[in-house]
């Protein structure tokens, strides 16, 4: 059997028509993301019949990874791309955003904190409607480097089962908060972890003409620009951007 990360459980059942029968399990109590193997015995009530099983999870291959991976093509066709994203909302501002956004005709990507979404439910509701995508950036913005594999599973599940709940969808990327990951993991529970290629450090100068320029002077073909829709002046600058971007 393959598992997509170390987090993935498999339920182990041995059957026997013996209801005190002994059964033994050696090795991991935990499938990890890694060969290994797992020994099975089953031991009669009686002791005179022993059966052994052994289950070995093997590492998938590069090709296996890369079909599991969720990834979206790489897009070759000659014309240029930017991906604009959006951190830690939803926000008051976010339907403001929403505005700017439609009347663009541009997708956006929004990096979910998980305990803001009750408090702007018909916020996200619009953006999933609207054909935008959504990223898990943790339920209460942690230091995710600093949890555990199990820490990290919980934290970042929370988010995707609120945002399910609400507008019927999951994310399919992760963005750690201040990029504080395992950058040896490339996938974790079935979302690749994305970063940013421009960042205007909106968040510090909350200047709309500032993080204009600081966007401007970074951006190329098939960046990734950082914002952030709990600042007013960033969305205000996303709308002087994408206009300029267009052009």
């Amino acid at each position: 059997s393959n598992v997509k990360s170390d987090t993935e459980a498999v339920d182990i059942i041995a059957e026997t028509e013996d209801i005190n029968a002994k059964v033994n399990i050696t090795g991991s109590d935990k499938l990890s993301y890694g060969d290994n193997t797992i020994l099975i015995t089953v031991t009669s009530a009686s002791g005179n019949s022993t059966k052994e099983y052994k289950i070995t999870v093997k590492r998938p291959t590069v090709e296996q990874e890369a079909a599991q991976s969720t990834a979206p093509p790489v897009v070759d066709d000659g014309q240029k791309y930017v991906a604009i994203t959006f951190d830690d909302g939803p926000s008051k501002y976010t339907n403001k955003l929403l505005d700017i956004l439609d009347k663009h005709s541009v997708k956006a990507t929004f990096y979910i904190v998980g305990e803001r979404i009750s408090y702007y439910p018909d916020a996200l509701k619009r953006a999933a409607d609207s054909g935008h995508a959504f990223g898990n950036h943790s339920w209460d913005h942690s230091n995710l480097s600093k949890l555990t594999d199990e820490q990290k599973h919980a934290n970042l599940q929370q988010t995707s089962d609120k945002l399910f709940e609400v507008c019927g969808k999951r994310p399919t990327t992760i963005r750690p908060p201040g990029g504080n990951w395992d950058r040896n993991v490339k996938v974790f529970d079935g979302c690749n972890v994305v970063y940013w290629s421009v960042d205007p450090e909106d968040w510090k100068y909350r200047n709309t003409e500032t993080v204009v320029n600081n966007i401007m002077s970074q951006v190329g073909n098939k960046s990734i620009i950082l914002l952030h829709d709990l600042y007013e002046t960033s969305v205000d600058a996303a709308d002087i951007v994408i206009g300029k971007l267009k052009e």
